[in-house]
């Protein structure tokens, strides 16, 4: 851990939740939702670790979605208030497919869905987490289910899982991705990648995390989230 002296004022000392074990011989799973069947709801024992995150406000170009898996870019988006859904999949859709085709140098990109989270209990739980969105065989699957006929002659090609954060109506104070990321800014973290080079990054682990500094009245997180597939290919 680096001494005091050495931290910037937005370096943050956190925990962050790892996976410690797991209580039956399965891979490790856990559910969004208590299975209606009683059945087990997660089979992962989660332990907190410290951890020394380092802010990367001022220093975006040291980052990149091939270096470490995802990338900070200044976006300004027609849409607000993320409310009507229409709107989302025609409008918002388009402007995040364009971001991808500039920024990852996509030929196709297609939007398999989004979601939109607001702070709760169960949200925050889940998100401070350290995780992945994707293994591997996952990411292959994906192309399978929403694109088969294309699949194959896609998959001859580099294919990437990458996702869209944006904050919606505030800048995010409580459990951020990126500090005091505000709705003009979005991440975009990278799931998938098919290219072997050595040194990219393929799959990217991920959390929020609680950031003391916080104010405790500052407006609780809201964002939209677009997961996409990005083809080199068409």
């Amino acid at each position: 851990m680096a001494p005091a002296a050495a931290l910037s004022t937005h370096d943050v000392h956190a925990r962050l939740n790892y996976l410690a074990s797991i209580t039956s011989g399965e891979p490790p799973f856990a559910c969004t939702h208590p299975p209606s069947d009683g059945t087990a709801q997660t089979n992962v024992v989660w332990k907190l670790y410290p951890a020394m995150i380092h802010d990367v406000r001022g220093k975006e170009d040291t980052v990149s979605l091939d270096t470490t898996g995802f990338a900070f870019l200044k976006h300004v988006s027609e849409e607000k208030n993320f409310i009507d859904e229409k709107a989302i999949t025609s409008k918002y859709y388009k402007e995040v497919e364009d971001l991808l085709r500039k920024e990852a140098g996509a030929n196709r990109v297609f939007i398999f869905d989004h979601t939109i989270s607001k702070h709760t209990e169960l949200t925050a739980n889940l998100r401070t987490r350290v995780h992945v969105d994707q293994s591997f065989e996952g990411g292959i699957a994906r192309v399978r289910r929403h694109l088969p006929e294309d699949a194959d002659r896609l998959l001859q090609g580099r294919v990437r899982i990458i996702n869209v954060w944006r904050p919606i109506a505030n800048p995010v104070a409580h459990h951020p991705l990126a500090s005091n990321q505000t709705p003009d800014e979005v991440v975009l973290v990278k799931c998938f990648d098919t290219d072997e080079t050595p040194g990219r990054a393929r799959l990217t682990p991920h959390t929020a995390f609680l950031d003391t500094r916080s104010p405790a009245d500052a407006p609780q997180r809201q964002l939209i989230e677009i997961r996409a597939l990005v083809f080199d290919r068409e």
